[in-house]
């Protein structure tokens, strides 16, 4: 079996996983803020009109996408080899 985060129950892979993300979103908002004609104007009307809640839109909607992404990787690199 492959191990991989969707299949661990373990408290400290998904508070690791947490936390990364945390600082990834940290990290973020700091470019958004410092670099606003890099980004656009936009995304901190946004920020600044949702606050708290389009912080935690965004670090509910990123982990669905980016294991979405690295599942469909990962099937079409190790499992469909495996079945051809």
């Amino acid at each position: 079996m492959v191990y991989t985060l969707a299949s661990s129950d373990s408290q400290l892979s998904w508070l690791s996983f947490f936390t990364a993300l945390c600082v990834v979103e940290a990290f973020m908002l700091i470019n958004f803020r410092l670099f606003p004609n890099l980004w656009g104007n936009m995304i901190n009307i946004w920020y600044d009109k949702f606050g708290l809640v389009a912080i935690m839109l965004d670090m509910l909607h990123r982990p669905k996408r980016k294991m979405r992404q690295k599942l469909t990787l990962f099937f079409d690199n190790v499992i469909a080899p495996l079945q051809a």
